[in-house]
């Protein structure tokens, strides 16, 4: 079949609005579709491991604002927003027995909790996704400390990438600051005389100082509960689903019911 040529101007301007427009759906549809792959990400990890409710959405919010506060542009802190949603992802593959334990670990238990960066990252990496590929690198290194010391790769200061720096100092405030298996949360002072205490050695300095800055904001959002807290599925970038008893937001909030979030 052979198709007309257009034979003006604005048949020629047409046809390109057309197309344009076509591109820009797809390009809207592939970015949801990215958005929903991220966000049931996040939701099984919640679901196979309840104590990861909460804590997930609160170190993506304090990731984002650290992010910010040391001027990366806002499009940059909304992929870390979203990216450090999966932080934990590769908790779905530790037993309940190591992460629900009500005491020490031992040497042996440590050493499966520590898989689970390397778990997070083989999950999340070579998607051909820049969102996914940031998650799968804050997955992997959100563990490792300034001083080479963490895992699971012993990296030292700027060989971690920045976001992984970032994560690390947001989750083990909130790891901090909230109810755990093995012992109860501890008051926001001390949580950032520990941050004070690790400069140098667990956490970047830099990157320290300027939490401590935004410390006030971060303490009234704590302060206001969990209802003030913004849901996984805003967090992510997309909108708010049915009520119905079957939906993965009315699962959540019935593990929210039913467990204290770490």
């Amino acid at each position: 079949m052979i198709t007309r040529a257009p034979n003006n101007l604005s048949e020629v301007a047409s046809t390109s609005a057309i197309e344009s427009r076509r591109v820009a759906r797809q390009a809207s549809l592939v970015t949801m579709t990215r958005r929903e792959t991220m966000y049931r990400l996040a939701l099984a990890a919640q679901v196979r491991h309840p104590h990861l409710v909460g804590h997930l959405e609160r170190v993506a919010q304090y990731s984002a604002m650290l992010a910010e506060a040391v001027g990366r542009p806002t499009n940059r802190s909304q992929s870390i927003l979203m990216a450090s949603c999966l932080h934990d992802i590769g908790k779905i593959g530790i037993p309940d027995r190591i992460l629900d334990k009500p005491g020490p670990l031992t040497d042996a238990e440590r050493a499966v909790l520590e898989r689970h960066p390397a778990i997070g990252h083989a999950l999340l990496t070579d998607s051909g996704d820049d969102l996914l590929e940031l998650a799968a690198t804050i997955a992997l290194t959100h563990h490792e400390r300034f001083d080479g010391t963490g895992y699971p790769s012993g990296l030292t200061a700027k060989q971690i990438p920045l976001e992984g720096r970032i994560v690390a100092i947001a989750d083990a405030f909130d790891a901090m600051t909230s109810d755990r298996s093995y012992r109860p949360r501890r008051s926001v002072g001390y949580a950032a005389e520990a941050l004070d205490r690790g400069l140098g050695t667990q956490f970047d300095p830099t990157l320290v100082e300027h939490f401590l800055g935004i410390l006030p904001t971060i303490t009234d959002l704590i302060d206001a509960g969990p209802e003030a807290q913004l849901p996984l599925i805003a967090l992510i970038g997309l909108e708010s689903r049915s009520s119905d008893a079957a939906s993965p937001e009315t699962l959540l909030a019935t593990l929210r019911t039913s467990w204290t979030p770490a």
